[in-house]
C-alpha cells in the first residue's frame, strides 16, 4: 500500500496509507471519481491513532505543489487540509533546515474526536515525503476532469 510519511518509522511519525480509489469512475462525476480511502496514523508522544478516512486526488495535488516549494525553499510553509477536515498539517522549514509539523487528526468528519500534534523534522524528511506523494499521485492521477 503506497504510503506518505513524515517523521520516524515507528514514532513521531504521521502517514497516509492510500489504498486506492473509493468509488468506479463515472463518467463526468469529478468529485465521486477522485474520492481515495485512505487510513491516517499518528504517532506523536505517547499518543497513537489509526482511522479510516477519504482524501480528493486534488488536496494531495496541492500538498504536493507546497511541499515542492518548501523543498526547494526551505523558509516556507505547506499547508494540506482535506474538505472533511480528517487531517490538518502545516509544515514551516527555517534557513537551517529545521522543518516543525503541526498537525489536527479528527477520526470523524465534523464531529469526530481531534488529536493535536506537533513533530520535528529535517528537510531531508520532507524531500522522502514529497517523493512518496509523487509516487502516489502516478498511481492515483485525477480522473473526470
Amino acid at each position: 500500500m503506497p504510503t506518505v510519511s513524515f517523521g520516524g518509522e515507528r514514532y513521531e511519525r504521521v502517514a497516509i496509507d492510500v489504498s486506492g480509489y473509493a468509488y468506479p469512475e463515472r463518467t463526468g462525476e469529478y468529485h465521486d471519481d477522485n474520492w481515495l480511502r485512505v487510513q491516517v496514523n499518528v504517532a506523536a508522544g505517547s499518543f497513537r491513532v489509526s482511522y479510516d478516512a477519504l482524501f480528493q486526488v486534488a488536496e494531495l495535488q496541492g500538498f504536493e505543489s507546497q511541499l515542492s516549494s518548501l523543498y526547494s525553499t526551505p523558509e516556507q510553509t505547506a499547508h494540506f487540509e482535506t474538505l472533511e477536515r480528517q487531517l490538518s498539517l502545516e509544515l514551516t522549514g527555517n534557513i537551517r533546515g529545521a522543518v516543525t509539523l503541526r498537525g489536527i487528526a479528527e477520526d470523524q468528519p465534523g464531529i469526530g474526536n481531534r488529536l493535536h500534534f506537533s513533530l520535528s523534522l529535517d528537510q531531508t524528511q520532507v524531500g522522502s515525503a514529497l517523493q512518496q506523494l509523487r509516487d502516489i499521485l502516478i498511481l492515483y492521477p485525477l480522473r473526470s476532469v
